[in-house]
């Protein structure tokens, strides 16, 4: 049975590593920002929200652009190009959705950091 239905098993795999990732990035931005002087201060839910959002916006991205389903059978280079596909159109959609619903509320700081860190540790998971 584990031989027949590898294939799922490898790509919830993969996902649950990427979700690890996206949770650890955002942990790390977090505490970044607070290292930084002059920060305003924010609520802690709110890093709760927006690591949920660019969570989600990139699996989701990810999910469409095919990365689960080439990480079986692919070549690296082909992966990693799929998955920078991801996150260039992942980052331009959640800078979209920001600017869009004028939202003066989200930290720039941890937004920057979060954004920066994400494809490091994408390519160590």
């Amino acid at each position: 049975m584990l031989r027949r239905n590898w294939r799922m098993i490898f790509v919830a795999l993969s996902i649950i590593v990427d979700i690890t990732a996206i949770v650890l990035t955002g942990v790390i931005a977090y505490y970044l920002r607070t290292l930084m002087s002059d920060v305003p201060h924010f609520e802690t839910i709110y890093f709760f929200y927006f690591i949920v959002f660019f969570g989600s916006i990139l699996l989701f991205t990810a999910l469409i652009l095919g990365v689960y389903r080439a990480t079986f059978h692919s070549q690296i280079q082909r992966q990693y190009l799929l998955a920078g596909k991801a996150y260039v159109f992942s980052v331009l959609i959640i800078l979209s959705v920001l600017y869009a619903f004028r939202s003066y509320n989200f930290p720039p700081r941890f937004t920057f950091i979060f954004l920066m860190l994400v494809p490091f540790l994408f390519a160590l998971g």
